[in-house]
């Protein structure tokens, strides 16, 4: 599964912090968690490069994300051994300016 749903534009965080909150965080862990029950050999979580020590809502959103991925691999990983790849990938968006 590659998973490139979210909000990433920083304006519509700004203004609908739940929503981002509801899409980005919760979003990505409903997506990874039916792929861990459905035995998904490879999760990759597309990201964003504002995510790294973020000070905008779509930053923080994207980086909490990219943590809930992190552990999930690594619960997999201790529960049943498997060697299952969960990953996040930052895309750099070369044509906006960078605020984190």
């Amino acid at each position: 599964i590659i998973n490139c749903a979210g909000i990433a534009r920083m304006k519509e965080c700004e203004k609908n912090t739940f929503k981002a909150i509801e899409v980005n965080i919760f979003g990505t862990l409903n997506v990874a968690q039916a792929a861990v029950s459905q035995n998904v050999e490879r999760f990759i979580l597309i990201s964003t490069d504002k995510a790294v020590r973020s000070t905008s809502v779509m930053g923080a959103t994207k980086r909490i994300a990219e943590l809930l991925i992190q552990g999930l691999s690594k619960k997999t990983q201790e529960k049943s051994g498997d060697q299952k790849a969960f990953h996040s990938v930052a895309i750099i968006n070369a044509s906006e300016p960078s605020r984190a």
